[in-house]
């Protein structure tokens, strides 16, 4: 509905007024909701997990002097957006921004060097074309927050690889997760024909034993030599 509000005259003009306000409210709602989580790692922060990675890895760049690296730019939807305003609290404070993103919207995380003490960050953001950019406050902190902070505070929820995001999402088939999937059950170890039989041999063998056991106990099965009782006969003479 919104592309083609912007993009469509015709479709502009036959909406009713008040459709796009309220069908935006409601994916707003959606999908900060869905996108968001009140545990750091938690699985509707998912898309911030695994962009986190990326950050700190620039991060590291930046305040490394012997890197060149000053200047790191990452292109992502609008769920990653999401998922660091819930990670950050920023939402918190500003819930306007429990929201998805204009087009062209930009986060700018700022590396600054004060004239005394650690790097700070500053989280800036522009909500698309046409505005400018904001300062927002993250974690709870009503000024710049500490580098080493943000990166303490987040980096245990960050998701490295594949495998990890492919064990997080419980996913066993899309995104490559079915190619891993194959090559852990292919790792696993197999026995051999011969020793799947001497196996198989060795079951029947402890059952059969148990089972002689069990008829032994009962009194159903003996086991040895049994004498034979043996039996006198008297006879008696009797008189004519």
């Amino acid at each position: 509905m919104n592309v083609n509000f912007i993009h469509n005259s015709a479709f502009a003009k036959a909406l009713p007024q008040g459709y796009l306000e309220t069908a935006r409210y409601l994916a707003d709602w959606h999908e900060y909701n869905v996108f968001s989580d009140p545990q750091l790692d938690g699985i509707g922060n998912i898309a911030g997990q695994t962009i986190l990675p990326s950050i700190i890895d620039g991060f590291n760049s930046i305040l490394n002097d012997t890197d060149p690296v000053k200047f790191v730019y990452l292109a992502i939807s609008y769920k990653p957006f999401l998922s660091l305003f819930s990670m950050t609290k920023v939402t918190e404070a500003s819930p306007e921004l429990a929201a998805i993103v204009n087009y062209a919207a930009v986060l700018a995380l700022e590396v600054r060097q004060p004239a005394s003490g650690e790097p700070v960050l500053r989280f800036n953001f522009m909500n698309g074309t046409g505005t400018d950019f904001k300062r927002y406050h993250i974690l709870g902190s009503t000024s710049d927050v500490l580098v080493s902070e943000f990166m303490s505070q987040l980096q245990p929820a960050e998701i490295e690889s594949i495998n990890q995001w492919c064990s997080v999402c419980i996913n066993t088939q899309d995104r490559g997760c079915g190619a891993l999937s194959v090559a852990v059950a292919e790792s696993r170890p197999t026995i051999s024909p011969v020793s799947a039989g001497f196996l198989g041999a060795g079951l029947m063998l402890a059952v059969a034993l148990a089972m002689f056991a069990v008829l032994f106990f009962l009194g159903c099965l003996t086991v040895g030599h049994k004498r034979k009782r043996s039996t006198k006969t008297s006879i008696a003479s009797s008189e004519a």
